[in-house]
């Protein structure tokens, strides 16, 4: 039986933006895993704004950036705020269960050990508002 090939999703030039078989625009975009290690997705044809369907792929992709760092700072956010937390404190009890989250279990294990490395470079104490661009260069 051969495919209608009215029925595609195609990719604009965005990532995660898309546009159906019928022109109507929407995103679609992976979080990561819940603690269960199911897919935490979201997917909207309309604003989350102002509840009309997007226009252009622009606006969704605009719409798009904004809802994953309103996302990441809900759900990542340091210590609740606290902003005295020592960088390896953030480290094992803050990004490590994430990542551990949105990667196979095979690569966490992989890389595990430059995030010890990436520790010792900074020390155990050092908080994380002590920490420049030009230490992380």
């Amino acid at each position: 039986m051969k495919k209608n090939s009215n029925n595609k999703t195609t990719r604009t030039r965005y990532n995660n933006v898309y546009k159906d078989y019928k022109g109507v625009i929407f995103f679609s975009v992976c979080l990561g895993k819940d603690e269960n290690g199911k897919r935490i997705t979201k997917k909207t044809r309309k604003s989350l704004k102002t509840g009309e369907p997007f226009q252009t792929t622009k606006q969704a992709n605009e719409e798009l950036q904004e809802f994953v760092a309103d996302w990441k700072r809900q759900h990542l956010t340091v210590n609740g705020g606290n902003s005295d937390m020592a960088f390896a404190d953030f480290i094992n009890n803050v990004f490590l269960p994430y990542y551990k989250k949105t990667v196979r279990l095979s690569t966490f294990n992989r890389k595990k050990f430059l995030f010890v490395r990436i520790i010792t470079y900074f020390g155990e104490k050092v908080k994380l508002t002590e920490i420049t661009s030009v230490d992380c260069r």
